[in-house]
């Protein structure tokens, strides 16, 4: 009964669970002490204290229990499996007013891991809008980091649950370097009316070219739409995709999302989440 998100760290040898565990711990009277989670991990260099790391994660964290004031942190390791770092304060605070959603649900790729560059891209939700957000981030020092001017992303071309059109926000990103193309997979819109009312029923697999996102008149292609007729589940929320370690599409012919199934109209839908995979054949 206690809703209070974790980061969880599960690896596999074939297809035995040989690792299980939370392994970033909130901060108790902190920013981040209520909730964290959301987690993008990069390859990147940096370093804190005189300490070289070899991997980044960042994450939405909160103090409240609510979904508002939300900010994004990082936290560094030697080793994906941990132990992980943490940065005391945020890498991208929430300069809006409190009480709004925040900043958070953030999604990296590395641009050069050596000098720990990287684009950040996160959702804003404020007192006009929610909305995608883009921006680089440098992160060879971690008690200095570097953050570029953020830009909105686009929404055109982007459609809803009933065909009109949506917005951005939830959204997980992988970079195919060969082809030149950002993919995007999101929570579409409108949220149903029936328990649970605040996750989405279907997900939307889209992509641009890479070298659009810096310009708010871009469309967005659709590539997958993944929804309750192609999985058999009334909801499906909290996507994300299969990556290398620099954010890339892992293979040239396929693209794997990863997706969260719940109940609907039931008494815990939230005790019904289990993390399901569609694998989309790529072509062109």
């Amino acid at each position: 009964g206690q809703i209070q998100d974790h980061i969880w760290f599960t690896q596999y040898q074939g297809k035995r669970k040989v690792l299980s565990e939370s392994v970033l711990a909130r901060s108790p009277g902190q920013w981040d002490a209520v909730n964290i989670c959301d987690p993008s991990v990069i390859a990147l260099d940096t370093q804190m204290a005189g300490v070289h790391y070899r991997y980044a994660m960042f994450f939405t964290g909160n103090g409240v229990h609510a979904s508002r004031d939300n900010q994004i942190g990082v936290a560094v390791s030697t080793t994906l499996d941990g132990p992980w770092t943490l940065d005391s304060q945020p890498v991208v605070a929430f300069r809006g007013d409190p009480g709004f959603w925040g900043v958070g649900q953030p999604s990296a790729v590395t641009v050069d891991r050596r000098t720990g560059r990287a684009l950040l891209f996160y959702t804003e939700g404020n007192a006009t809008e929610t909305a995608g957000v883009v921006r680089t981030v440098k992160l060879s020092s971690l008690q200095h980091p570097q953050l570029g001017a953020p830009t909105p992303l686009s929404n055109n071309g982007l459609t809803g649950a009933d065909g009109s059109p949506d917005y951005l926000n939830n959204f997980d990103v992988a970079l195919d370097r060969q082809k030149h193309r950002f993919y995007i997979v999101r929570e579409q819109h409108p949220y149903p009316l029936t328990n649970p009312d605040y996750i989405s029923t279907s997900v939307q697999v889209d992509w641009a070219p890479e070298s659009a996102i810096w310009s708010g008149d871009f469309s967005w292609h659709v590539f997958l739409n993944i929804t309750p007729a192609l999985t058999g589940y009334p909801r499906n929320d909290n996507a994300g995709f299969v990556r290398t370690l620099t954010g890339d599409v892992p293979a040239r012919s396929a693209l794997t999302v990863l997706f969260t199934t719940s109940c609907a109209d039931c008494a815990a839908p939230l005790w019904t989440y289990k993390v399901w995979k569609v694998v989309a054949k790529l072509s062109g």
